[in-house]
């Protein structure tokens, strides 16, 4: 009997090279089905310009107290965060698709809600 194990590999010259160790023996035969990961479509400088300038008017309109300040942070920490929120953006812009700014306004702020509620 054998167990399926989902693994994470990344596909380079030719072969999957899997990201973590295989509890497997040297040569010892598998088969494999591939699933392609889903990735965003890239977000062009101009859009991710325009989500950050909506994300900064939707914080400046939350109450005093409700978004906390941020603490300093190293350039590179900055700049790995920028680069995360930046995937982030291209993920939700393309997960709204032709949504209305009202109603990603709208799930943002659900979103929010939610999490403070669960906080």
């Amino acid at each position: 009997m054998s167990l399926a194990t989902p693994v994470r590999a990344i596909y380079e010259n030719g072969l999957l090279r899997p990201l973590q160790s295989l509890p497997l023996s040297e040569h010892q035969e598998v088969v494999i089905f591939v699933t392609a990961e889903e990735r965003p479509r890239a977000v062009g400088e101009k859009r991710l310009r325009e989500m950050h300038a909506q994300a900064d008017a939707w914080l400046a309109r939350q109450p005093v107290g409700a978004v906390r300040q941020p603490r300093p942070l190293s350039p590179a920490h900055q700049a790995r965060l920028n680069s995360e929120l930046d995937r982030l953006l291209a993920e939700v812009d393309a997960a709204m698709g032709n949504a209305s700014e009202d109603e990603i306004a709208a799930l943002v702020d659900e979103a929010a809600n939610a999490a403070r509620r669960s906080a």
